[in-house]
């Protein structure tokens, strides 16, 4: 990987921000209790203020409707939200099915930005009638979706999906990053429910009603979403298609896990990176050891290869690590957050690489005039390891 190119992209993404929006400086915080007030927020398309709630789509088919905060919030590092929905006047013919959902969405496209209707949710690309139109690139949604539509594959017409678009070229219908089949709570019962979504990197948790136990949780790479800053415009869609319903937000809280970050997803940020296909979290497919100068190295190391890259070290001289940044998890679906991690590591284990590291850690060894750099984990266990780790190293005395 090239410093310059990332230079280049960074700067690039800058300029298209602010191309795209004269929104007022970020915040750390937004709080509607209800929307007897609309200050700060673009109402795009069917989305209006009904009373003192957001009406993202009233009843009536084949709409989109956007709701966006103008300014930019951090993200990167974590954050919470929560708000209040209600599902009502529920019709689809004879059996009154409901359609089609809502999201809340995270993206960099701007705060006027809106998806396609139908099945699309208001965020994704559309297909086909209700849904022919363009999607939102760059963003990551949280779908609550009320339709079953076959011929995506739906489980069911009550579950919550997290979807992305990624960095690429749109796709139909867009990838799920996870999803809970079919929930107990049926979301469009015409009750109040409430929801509350917790990203606390790289791992993001949707809980509905029950504030203690998530109904879903899943690595979650913000790389294709946020800027250099770690910041992303967040939000609501929601569309109709044959079947409708009244999309309804009652109140809404977002407050960031830090006041200022500065992002340290590098890697993602690049053009056309090629990370492999079946992993939440952005894992290269072959590690890149960039020289710097004299004895200084820049490297991105992917979490599922063993021991993968090596650098020069005939003399045996110490590497000191710099600047290491990244998020690894270890089987997700069975671990769960706690095999996530940080350069740092997670947990101790006894048939690791190295024994005596954290599990999880980026470790190292010099043998045979080299060293080599991994993620310390159980051999066996590599396949299923995703993300990466990216971080300057300087051999010295």
């Amino acid at each position: 990987m090239n410093r310059t190119r990332v230079s280049q992209a960074l700067a690039a993404a800058l300029a298209a921000v602010c191309a795209i929006s004269a929104a007022p400086p970020e915040i750390y915080r937004l709080d509607y209790p209800d929307f007897h007030s609309t200050a700060d927020l673009n109402l795009i398309a069917s989305a209006a203020i009904f009373g003192t709630r957001l009406r993202l789509t009233p009843a009536t088919k084949g709409l989109v409707g956007a709701a966006w905060y103008r300014g930019r919030m951090s993200i990167a590092a974590g954050f919470e939200t929560a708000f209040r929905f209600q599902l009502t006047s529920r019709d689809g013919g004879a059996a009154h099915y409901g359609g089609d959902g809502f999201a809340f969405v995270l993206q960099n496209s701007g705060n006027r930005a809106a998806g396609s209707g139908g099945s699309s949710g208001g965020f994704a690309l559309g297909a086909h009638e209700f849904t022919g139109g363009p999607g939102i690139p760059q963003s990551i949604a949280v779908f609550f979706d009320t339709f079953r539509n076959l011929d995506e594959a739906d489980p069911s017409d009550n579950f919550i999906s997290i979807s992305t678009s990624g960095a690429g070229p749109l796709r139909w219908p867009p990838p799920r990053l996870a999803l809970v089949p079919r929930l107990r709570t049926s979301l469009k019962d015409g009750k109040i429910h409430q929801a509350r979504i917790v990203y606390t990197p790289p791992v993001m948790s949707v809980y509905l009603d029950d504030r203690n136990h998530p109904v879903l949780a899943s690595p979650v790479d913000l790389g294709t979403v946020v800027d250099s800053a770690g910041t992303a415009f967040v939000g609501f869609t929601a569309s109709t298609g044959a079947a409708v319903e009244n999309h309804d937000i009652l109140s809404w809280s977002f407050t960031s896990t830090r006041e200022s970050v500065t992002s340290s997803i590098l890697f993602s940020e690049v053009p056309n990176t090629s990370c492999l296909p079946d992993r939440n979290l952005c894992t290269p497919q072959q590690p890149t050891v960039e020289p710097i100068a004299g004895n200084r190295y820049h490297i991105v190391l992917p979490a599922n290869q063993p021991w993968s890259a090596t650098i020069p070290n005939p003399e045996g001289l110490k590497p000191a690590i710099q600047n290491s940044s990244g998020w690894v998890c270890r089987n997700f679906k069975e671990i769960g957050a706690a095999g996530c991690a940080g350069p740092a590591g997670n947990g101790i284990a006894g048939n690791s690489l190295q024994p005596e590291s954290p599990l999880g850690a980026l470790v190292w060894k010099t043998a045979n005039g080299q060293t080599s750099f991994s993620v310390n984990g159980v051999p066996a266990e590599f396949k299923d390891y995703e993300g990466l780790f990216e971080f300057d190293v300087e051999l010295g005395n």
